[in-house]
């Protein structure tokens, strides 16, 4: 007898449905079961929840109503009320070779950009490049980037020959913060005075040299 009980409460535990409990065990009915699983605080699962439980998995899948449906035996209404607000499962977003970021230069697997923080900042500087030297109906290169620039230039900053830092920034506030060190792109004739925004005209700067040149030709 205590076998029996002991090995309803594990079935109990294991999420067996009372009709598996009593056709394992041995109860002369279902009531039984859920008496006993009552005194010992458990709870047993009724047979319709795990099958619901299984076609709200089906469905998550990806079936179909209607598949979900003639596989279990049951009405289209059925199935979709069983399974109201349960979506296909979302297939990962692809990860893409891993690479640094234009922007910041953290090494990232998304597509372009590290962060939508500096796939925002990337855009203004594009739109503001292209507005300047659409001003001035001036050359643009579309295809130059920091990273690139750094690359070229060895990380230093023509100005002072200083190395630059990737890593001297913040956040505040979801903004970016760009320390004095940090690498930025620098118009050697200012695209305010004509400038082209091409691989000739520009070079690596520090953050702060490039602030204190400004638009000047020599700084």
């Amino acid at each position: 007898m205590e076998n029996r009980v002991e090995t309803a409460l594990f079935l109990i535990k294991e999420g067996y449905t009372a009709k598996e409990i009593v056709d394992i065990c041995g109860y002369s009915n279902i009531s039984s079961v859920f008496n006993l699983a009552k005194s010992h605080g458990l709870k047993v699962q009724k047979a319709n929840s795990k099958k619901h439980e299984q076609m709200r998995q089906y469905k998550a899948e990806g079936h179909t109503m209607p598949e979900v449906a003639d596989k279990f035996g049951v009405s289209i209404g059925t199935a979709h009320n069983i399974c109201k607000g349960i979506n296909p499962q979302k297939s990962t977003p692809p990860k893409w070779t891993p690479h640094p970021c234009p922007v910041c230069g953290e090494i990232t697997d998304r597509k372009r950009y590290c962060s939508d923080i500096c796939r925002v900042r990337a855009n203004s500087l594009v739109w503001n490049t292209r507005r300047r030297t659409k001003l001035q109906d001036a050359l643009v290169d579309n295809d130059i980037t920091l990273y690139d620039l750094f690359e070229r230039d060895g990380g230093r900053c023509h100005l002072c020959d200083g190395l630059c830092d990737w890593k001297d920034h913040s956040y505040k506030n979801n903004h970016f913060v760009a320390g004095k060190n940090y690498p930025t792109i620098d118009h050697v004739v200012p695209l305010v005075l004509g400038g082209e925004h091409s691989w000739s005209n520009v070079k690596l700067a520090h953050f702060s040299c490039n602030s204190a040149k400004g638009a000047s030709v020599n700084g």
